[in-house]
């Protein structure tokens, strides 16, 4: 099927006092992989991998950290709950 899209996927986490990096990181690559079998064969430009949290910042734990779809690697993105999902550079577009 034709079209130009993106993805994002969001995990949320409430009350962090401690990061567990691995954990963050295989949720969401799990989700990835579930938006990628709903996609199916749809063309997806870009995707977002996309982290809300309350509490403790998880910029240093998630430092490096890279989430894979069809391919393409991107960073995590954090974010505090509550900010705009429009905020991130490429989804403001998507509105």
């Amino acid at each position: 099927m034709e079209g130009k899209g993106a993805i994002a996927v969001v995990e949320l986490k409430g009350g962090l006092s401690t990061v567990n990096a691995n954990l963050v990181v295989q949720q969401i690559q799990a989700g990835v992989r579930v938006m990628g079998h709903l996609a199916n064969d749809q063309h997806v430009a870009d995707f977002y991998p996309i982290l809300m949290y309350r509490g403790h910042s998880p910029y240093k734990a998630l430092q490096g950290e890279l989430i894979e779809f069809r391919g393409q690697k991107r960073r995590l993105i954090p974010m505090e709950c509550g900010s705009r999902l429009s905020s991130v550079r490429g989804l403001e577009r998507l509105q």
